[in-house]
């Protein structure tokens, strides 16, 4: 699993002309006095023996990481960077100026999108980055909604075992690729994958349906949409 990861963005025109978004779920590192703070429980308990009287030694290297930290996301469209007025919270999930999950239709105007896919990624001091891909709809189109677990692996837990680790996964439904590749050959329509996996695990699934081949067919290119939340919660979802 990843630790910095996005999910994909679905990005449409609407009626009034306005741009609105699904919810763009990107995780990065969390605050360096958060990463570090069990190294620095460590060390600390380490010089409190060592010392013999009962002091601690303190190394001092907060104030240096929360210089080199400031909060301030970047985010890139096609290689690009674009206005966003987003930051990386303390644990690292990236927030929107209007203290949502959704840029504001201003903000999605000047990111410039292309019709269909574009690159996503999204950085900041310090905190690493994440990449997903940004899908620019029009109102009038009409989406197919394809479940992955079941849909197309064949079933739910070997098929998530299978789609992960496998490096040519093989537990899925014969035809699949063929079905939503004839699903597609209409105009207006779009393809949207769902989920249940938590979104640490959006990069390797859409990897997996990226590099699904069966006799040549493949699966159309299109957002994945997971559940934001950690593995935990999404297990017990």
């Amino acid at each position: 699993m990843d630790a910095t990861h996005a999910v994909d963005l679905v990005v449409v025109r609407q009626a009034d002309g306005a741009l609105a978004s699904t919810a763009f779920h990107a995780r990065l590192a969390p605050e360096a006095r958060l990463r570090n703070g069990a190294a620095r429980l460590y060390q600390r308990a380490s010089s409190w023996f060592r010392s013999g009287d009962g002091s601690f030694s303190d190394d001092g290297d907060d104030d240096d990481d929360a210089a080199a930290d400031d909060g301030a996301a970047r985010v890139y469209v096609n290689g690009s960077r674009v206005p966003c007025a987003a930051r990386v919270d303390a644990a690292g999930r990236c927030v929107f100026a209007n203290k949502g999950d959704r840029p504001a239709p201003d903000e999605l105007e000047r990111w410039a999108l292309r019709p269909g896919r574009n690159d996503l990624r999204v950085a900041a001091a310090g905190r690493g980055e994440a990449r997903c891909r940004c899908y620019a709809w029009d109102a009038a189109d009409r989406v197919v909604v394809c479940d992955v677990d079941g849909t197309i692996t064949q079933s739910d837990v070997r098929g998530f075992v299978d789609s992960t680790l496998a490096a040519a996964p093989t537990h899925c439904h014969a035809g699949v690729c063929a079905f939503f590749a004839a699903a597609l050959d209409a105009p207006k329509r779009r393809l949207l994958y769902l989920t249940a996996r938590p979104a640490a695990l959006a990069a390797a699934t859409r990897a997996f349906l990226d590099r699904l081949d069966q006799g040549g067919a493949r699966l159309p290119d299109a957002p994945l949409l997971t559940n934001p939340a950690g593995v935990g919660s999404a297990l017990y979802a």
